[in-house]
């Protein structure tokens, strides 16, 4: 930054990285940033200059940089549909208010290349999504075409709270739910998990667990064990 035109900030993946936004591929690349100067007027080795003027600039851990509107749009143009979602989706669950920014901001992208597909990624975003997992799971439901289910979704029997599932589809009875190894730390939290399981059973759900090696590696399993459960007469 110290040898870069005044004004100049980091921009791309390295202001995502300076965000902390979850979710993000590890990207080996150069580091990103906008420069307001005449294009090619500077060289950084190492570095991806774009030279554009911008607007939304914030000092995320003190260093000068988009504002998290402009990053997540600017990746969201660059990213798979699923990749963007679980970007935007990270940064509404620290700061649903957001939404609102990024309407704004997407207008004033207009024809840029990637418009369509960030305005697609905008749309679909959720704040329900507690994880990476989930938000990658909402994708996966969507791609084949089954029906929404509820998200975060309380389930009581005989008047007392039983548990709030991941992925509830109502008429099928069904819930999925996505976890990940993170949620086993705490003393206590399997044999709790599978307390709450029999009683979901006991009222007639049926409950399907995947993990990530699932959603990730293997969606072509899970989506027909969900379609087989939601098809079930």
């Amino acid at each position: 930054m110290l040898v870069l035109p005044t004004g100049s900030v980091a921009a791309g993946y390295t202001a995502a990285r300076l965000w902390r936004f979850d979710g993000l591929l590890l990207i080996e690349g150069p580091l990103e940033f906008l420069v307001p100067a005449p294009a090619g007027s500077v060289r950084l080795v190492g570095s991806d200059l774009r030279f554009e003027t911008f607007t939304g600039v914030d000092l995320p851990d003190g260093v000068p940089a988009t504002s998290q509107p402009r990053t997540l749009v600017d990746l969201a143009a660059r990213l798979t549909f699923a990749d963007g979602v679980v970007l935007v989706e990270s940064a509404l669950r620290r700061d649903p208010t957001l939404r609102t920014a990024l309407t704004y901001e997407l207008a004033r992208r207009r024809s840029r290349r990637g418009t369509a597909t960030v305005r697609d990624v905008v749309a679909f975003a959720d704040v329900l999504s507690e994880s990476v997992l989930e938000s990658r799971a909402r994708v996966l439901w969507r791609d084949a075409a089954l029906p929404a289910p509820r998200q975060q979704a309380t389930i009581r029997g005989n008047g007392r709270f039983i548990a709030r599932v991941d992925f509830l589809w109502e008429v099928s009875r069904l819930i999925v739910e996505v976890d990940g190894l993170a949620k086993y730390k705490e003393p206590g939290a399997l044999r709790d998990e599978k307390r709450r399981q029999n009683e979901l059973v006991a009222l007639g759900y049926t409950v399907l667990r995947f993990a990530w090696a699932d959603v990730v590696g293997r969606p072509d399993h899970v989506v027909a064990q969900v379609k087989l459960m939601i098809n079930k007469e």
